[in-house]
């Protein structure tokens, strides 16, 4: 996706969307294994929030849980001006901690393991679609549902290359598919 080119790399990532949407669909690739407007990602540890939809390709292992408050303090930066002048810009921000993957309306939710396993960590929230949306955990190798995987009337897909282990609820309503 993107060219193959890397967004973001991490051991632990949060990615908030408070309106709006984290990657984007590519229903106008003739691929349907592809997105070119997902975010590509090598991260261990992920957690994301989104009002919309999520659409993440991780280039290997992950593990969907807890990522813990993030606190940043940065200093000295200017900001120039059109008309030549500048604005100190410093700022302080404090974003709490944040698990699982969620979107709080219809918006899908779409994490694809290129080459790894995936994991959706014990305990918590796990997987979580507000509405309607529809849920995509795919893995080259393996994929374990250790927390709940849930969509409100959406279609729920689970696809594992190699060991599909399911070890907590996986729910939809409506008239949503497993």
């Amino acid at each position: 996706a993107n060219a193959g080119l890397l967004n973001v790399t991490a051991d632990n990532l949060s990615l908030r969307a408070d309106s709006g949407l984290i990657g984007g669909s590519d229903t106008g690739n003739i691929n349907a294994d592809a997105n070119s407007n997902a975010i590509d990602i090598t991260v261990s540890t992920l957690a994301v929030s989104s009002d919309s939809g999520i659409y993440l390709s991780e280039t290997d292992d992950v593990t969907v849980t807890t990522v813990d408050a993030v606190a940043v303090d940065i200093e000295s930066v200017v900001r120039v001006n059109f008309n030549s002048t500048t604005d100190g810009v410093s700022a302080d921000r404090t974003m709490s901690s944040l698990e699982g993957l969620s979107t709080d309306t219809d918006g899908p939710i779409k994490l694809v393991s290129q080459a790894g396993s995936l994991t959706i960590g014990s305990g918590g929230p796990g997987v979580s679609v507000g509405g309607a949306g529809d849920v995509l955990l795919e893995a080259a190798q393996n994929v374990f549902a250790n927390a709940a995987v849930v969509s409100g009337t959406g279609n729920i897909t689970l696809d594992a290359g190699n060991d599909l282990a399911v070890n907590a609820a996986v729910m939809t309503g409506g008239s949503g598919t497993l």
